[in-house]
């Protein structure tokens, strides 16, 4: 028996091709909504309200810590916290990175529901500090032009500002197995200078009362940046941390080169 074969009409393959498009469509506009506009303006009020507006919350959007980088791309993620079902709280990510091939600046949900951490902040409050900061990070991190550079058999050489929420102490040092680099630098904090390793991770810590040769005090405002030897006192909870991190021989090392200081106004 032989089978005839209709051949296919060309509204056929329109409506296939309209289908197709429609379904690409709507996973793109399902993705938009985690979308944040204005990636060349990322601390703007509308960028803040549209994170808001993802988070469901404007008054309890807090900030659980952040990570800003000196990459040749503009580069920051900023955790969130925000009131969920059943008085839990849902985790975010705020993301800027333009390298993956994935939207620029997004917001990412983390499958954990968390309580906001000690020391959190208001993300309508952050956004006015790092939106001065970023009109100077270049001066900022070009106070450490040699510290940026690479190292004989160094590589992931990068600076990087982060939060100190919630913390009453000073990370000065930190060595960890390179797979563990990207943990989270909330430790609990000692009062008194130490020196501990625990889990592959050996961290130096000292108190705010105590002095470090070491350190710089930075101060970023909208007239431009100063810098001075650090004294104590000179970090609070509104104070940002400024890092060197480098990878060598399977060991990450982050070091603690200034305490930022950013004036609103």
């Amino acid at each position: 028996m032989r089978i005839r074969r209709r051949p296919v009409k060309i509204w056929q393959v329109v409506l296939i091709a309209v289908i197709v498009i429609g379904i690409f469509l709507v996973m793109a506009l399902m993705q938009g909504n985690y979308n944040i506009p204005n990636p060349e303006d990322p601390f703007s009020q509308q960028s803040l309200e549209k994170v808001e507006s993802l988070a469901g919350s404007e008054e309890e959007l807090y900030a659980t810590g952040f990570t800003y980088s000196n990459s040749e791309k503009e580069t920051f993620v900023i955790s969130l916290s925000a009131p969920g079902e059943n008085g839990r709280y849902q985790h975010w990510n705020l993301v800027l990175y333009t390298e993956d091939g994935r939207m620029p600046y997004r917001m990412e949900r983390r499958d954990t529901d968390v309580i906001v951490p000690t020391g959190s902040v208001l993300l309508s409050k952050l956004f006015p500090q790092l939106n001065v900061f970023r009109e100077q990070k270049e001066e900022v991190f070009g106070l450490f032009k040699e510290e940026a550079k690479a190292q004989k058999e160094e590589t992931g050489v990068q600076l990087d500002i982060r939060d100190h929420f919630g913390e009453d102490d000073l990370l000065l040092k930190r060595e960890s197995a390179t797979q563990l680099a990207t943990a989270s630098p909330t430790v609990s904090p000692t009062p008194e200078s130490s020196e501990k390793g625990e889990g592959g991770v050996k961290e130096t810590r000292i108190s705010l009362s105590e002095k470090e040769d070491t350190l710089l005090t930075i101060t970023v405002s909208k007239d431009g940046v100063s810098d001075a030897p650090y004294q104590p006192g000179d970090c609070d909870e509104n104070s940002f941390v400024l890092y060197r991190s480098g990878n060598k021989n399977g060991v990450c090392t982050e070091t603690l080169l200034a305490i930022v200081n950013v004036e609103e106004t």
